[in-house]
């Protein structure tokens, strides 16, 4: 079995999470303009 550790050394995080069958979200709440939205939103984040 492969640890948590493992994933997050080696997977983007918005993968880990759905792979957890878990719902949750992605937060980014700094730094956010027109030049960075789009870079996070394809990163995994849902809430910016």
């Amino acid at each position: 079995m492969l640890s948590l550790r493992y994933f997050l050394n080696n997977a983007p995080l918005s993968e880990v999470i759905e792979g957890s069958g878990l719902s949750i979200e992605i937060e980014v709440d700094s730094g956010i303009n027109t030049e960075t939205a789009r870079f996070c939103v394809e990163a995994g984040a849902s809430v910016l």
